[in-house]
């Protein structure tokens, strides 16, 4: 290969050199579409791991903050703190009746059994639930009256409406049976008013 300088340029005297292939639109477009399919690949992963990487970063700075903020540990003190210690209450005096002649037979103290407590329970709660039930029965009650009163005033309203739909109807089909005979009568007829 023999080059010259001319100009500033280098110069190729040998002619013999092959020259470059043309890039093919093909082959670009096919490098793109690799591109593309690498990105469409990777790029979530990369998303996902800066989103993970961002909010760790962010928590763990958050965090930081609020331990070492005094006003923070203070309340954070306080909510952790020893809880008093609990006393058990002081026993209910029972005073239990002396028994006597008059009412040996029936000796029993103030305070009900643990059956009964409970029984009285069941008792207030059956007795709660039934007034509740009794007042959404009582309010279901005037709903469902609203509203067929309301489906009657609909139905009534219909009524009314009813016959003026039959008529219009009838109206309807008189008016277009005569408007086609006219259109037949005038197509149809040779002494029509058009040759006149």
């Amino acid at each position: 290969m023999n080059a010259t300088m001319t100009n500033g340029r280098m110069r190729n005297d040998q002619h013999t050199q092959q020259p470059r292939p043309r890039k093919q639109l093909s082959d670009q477009i096919d490098r793109l579409d690799d591109l593309v399919d690498g990105l469409a690949n990777e790029l979530p992963k990369a998303v996902a791991d800066a989103t993970r990487e961002g909010t760790r970063l962010a928590v763990k700075d958050v965090l930081k903050e609020l331990l070492t903020d005094p006003a923070v540990l203070a309340q954070f003190r306080s909510l952790y703190a020893a809880p008093a210690p609990v006393t058990a209450p002081s026993p209910v005096p029972v005073s239990v009746p002396f028994p006597t002649s008059t009412n040996s037979q029936h000796v029993a103290a103030e305070t009900p059994s643990f059956f009964a407590r409970m029984k009285a329970t069941a008792k207030r709660t059956a007795e709660t639930v039934k007034t509740s039930v009794k007042e959404r029965f009582a309010k279901t009650r005037e709903t469902v009256k609203a509203v067929k009163t309301d489906v009657n005033s609909a139905i009534m309203s219909l009524r009314n409406i009813l016959p003026l739909g039959r008529f219009l109807m009838i109206a309807l089909a008189v008016l277009s049976i005569n408007f086609i005979g006219d259109g037949l009568r005038d197509a149809l007829d040779p002494r029509s008013a058009k040759n006149v």
